[in-house]
């Protein structure tokens, strides 16, 4: 009979039932039913529209002793970054006594305080991860709760936090041995000595993003870069002290086999040297972000093209050095490259963007402030990818010399365009097209509204179309 089915089981087949819809009526077979089926429906509770708020808001505020279940127990994963906008401090007091929460997801939810966030943290020893990304109120005590609350925790998404000190950071590498993903961006306390403490006592660390803290230095990433062998992605931004001597310290014989992910944007002392050292280090590096890294010349090119077929994504960005020969050596070397931002290399003319015409899975292209491409160099680049092109995302802003005809030449070849910015060329200026265009951002002055020119999802399909019949009853 059904009903000696075994617990294992039984969960199993309701795991396999893909709408949580079609798992209500089955809460009133029996009561074994009901409670497996009602952890289920707990685990992730679904808050995508403030519908879905409002029912949990009404059930979370109910006396526990009240309610058929404590429902807190259940809930494992808790997202609330799908409506970040009405989320605030009392909400997310309701879920204080989710002990078994593992997940944690507070993108953008700018309305939080730290007391709040730290009253849901009490006494949840299974977390594994938090996204705090937009939390303006990140501080020491949410960085102590985690330590003493969570020791198992492996991801930490803490972006801005600029309130933490050392004591928060200390609470984090003291208590959290299981951390492998760490983002703490634009932190000005975090020195060289704290970086020590979390590569000696976090040896699973994989992600480490360090952007903008701009008081480490080669010192303590010297021992990152040797003491983490599982490391996969390493950011660090806007520092000047990382410098060429970084690589020149780090063992000859050292090779990051693991390391996927690069980016030292802003890191203006970085030179070819430090280039050709990560290259040798990191043979299956696949996104390399070198934006305004302003010493780079196509001697780095020349590097980087002995990744070959495992570069995927490069960000070359101010690199104002770089020229049309380094471009043709990477395009050449690298036939898998899948994104290319080359925005203010202003060396570079058409002959790039013939050779970059030749990467069959190419989606996205930034040419950005490439004031020497031309029409000319757009008709070719379409006419040697051909129709029913793969490319999603192209950014053609301040290219002041292109006009109507090859934008048009470039969406018809280009069914899968999502996305194409044509920011600041006159021939767009004009109030037939821009009805088409996105709203430019609020913070924009008059001068850069008048010039915003972007187009996205629907937007784009109806340029498209304005521009055929545009020329069709010429």
């Amino acid at each position: 009979p059904i009903r000696k089915i075994p617990t294992e089981v039984l969960l199993l087949i309701f795991s396999q039932i893909s709408h949580k819809s079609e798992l209500v009526p089955l809460l009133r077979v029996c009561k074994r039913w009901s409670n497996l089926i009602v952890e289920l429906l707990w685990f992730r509770p679904s808050l995508m529209t403030s519908r879905a708020m409002s029912g949990l808001q009404q059930v979370m505020s109910m006396n526990p002793n009240e309610t058929y279940w404590n429902y807190r127990p259940f809930i494992r994963r808790l997202n609330l970054s799908f409506i970040y906008e009405r989320v605030d401090s009392d909400f997310l007091n309701l879920f204080e006594g989710c002990y078994n929460l593992e997940r944690l997801t507070l993108v953008n939810c700018s309305r939080l305080s730290s007391e709040s966030i730290c009253n849901v943290l009490q006494n949840c020893s299974k977390l594994q991860s938090i996204d705090m990304t937009g939390v303006k109120s990140i501080d020491d005590d949410i960085f102590e709760a985690l330590g003493q609350n969570c020791p198992r925790l492996q991801g930490l998404y803490a972006p801005g936090c600029k309130s933490v000190t050392r004591r928060g950071i200390s609470a984090i590498y003291n208590s959290c041995p299981m951390l492998k993903r760490m983002k703490l961006s634009d932190n000005l306390s975090l020195t060289d000595e704290d970086l020590w403490c979390f590569v000696n006592n976090c040896k699973s660390l994989i992600e480490v993003d360090v952007h903008n803290c701009v008081n480490l230095t080669n010192d303590s990433l010297i021992t990152l870069f040797v003491g983490l062998e599982q490391l996969r992605e390493f950011r660090i931004s806007q520092n000047m002290n990382v410098t060429d001597q970084l690589f020149r310290s780090i063992p000859e014989d050292a090779q990051f086999d693991r390391l996927r992910i690069i980016d030292f944007t802003g890191c203006t002392q970085i030179t070819d040297q430090s280039v050709e050292r990560i290259v040798q280090a990191a043979p299956r590096l696949r996104n390399v972000v070198l934006s305004k890294c302003t010493m780079v010349t196509d001697s780095s090119l020349r590097s980087l093209a002995r990744l070959g077929k495992n570069l995927h994504y490069v960000h070359l960005g101010h690199c104002t050095h770089i020229t049309d020969l380094g471009i043709i050596i990477l395009a050449r070397s690298c036939h898998r490259l899948q994104y290319i931002d080359l925005a203010c290399c202003q060396q570079l003319t058409n002959n790039s963007l013939i050779e970059l015409a030749h990467l069959a899975r190419l989606r996205r292209i930034g040419l950005v402030k490439c004031l020497n491409i031309t029409d000319l160099g757009i008709h070719n680049f379409v006419i040697r990818r051909g129709h029913d092109d793969t490319l999603e995302r192209v950014h053609l802003s301040y290219c002041t010399n292109l006009g109507l005809s090859p934008i048009l030449d470039l969406l018809r070849a280009c069914p899968r365009l999502t996305h194409l910015s044509l920011t600041g060329i006159r021939a767009f200026l004009r109030p037939d097209i821009l009805c088409y265009c996105r709203e430019p951002p609020s913070d924009f002055n008059e001068h850069q509204r008048a010039l915003f020119c972007v187009f996205s999802g629907q937007g784009v399909r109806k340029l498209r179309e304005f521009l055929i019949n545009l020329y069709e009853t010429r």
